[in-house]
């Protein structure tokens, strides 16, 4: 969706070890929703680990957030129910997280560390 006006076909995701359960669940999901960009179908996802540098405490408070959060994004969770068409996904994804998507814009080609496409 927000990848195809690059011609992406393979996307690496990247993500600390802890986060990567809903990371998976979430953009797995997000990156199976059709329409697939013109003579695609869905992409082809590599996903890397990271570690965290946390202190035990705030690991212990961010796993505890995680395995909340985590059966509602997982398939048969109501959140890939209610996200099964773009027009959904689409208003999920831009309401709430416009304003973090836009603090986090750099005009630099960060891009390229989570975003792997063959030049055209």
């Amino acid at each position: 969706m927000h990848v195809d006006h690059l011609g992406a076909s393979s996307l690496a995701i990247i993500n600390n070890w802890w986060h990567m359960p809903r990371t998976k669940a979430v953009f797995g999901h997000v990156f199976q929703v059709p329409p697939f960009p013109q003579d695609s179908g869905p992409y082809n996802i590599s996903w890397f680990e990271v570690g965290d540098g946390l202190r035990p405490e705030v690991l212990k408070l961010r796993l505890d957030k995680e395995n909340a959060t985590l059966p509602r994004f997982l398939p048969g969770g109501h959140w890939q129910a209610e996200t099964s068409t773009l027009p959904e996904l689409h208003k999920w994804w831009a309401i709430p997280l416009s304003m973090s998507l836009v603090m986090a814009f750099r005009p630099e080609p960060c891009a390229a560390i989570f975003l792997g496409s063959q030049p055209s």
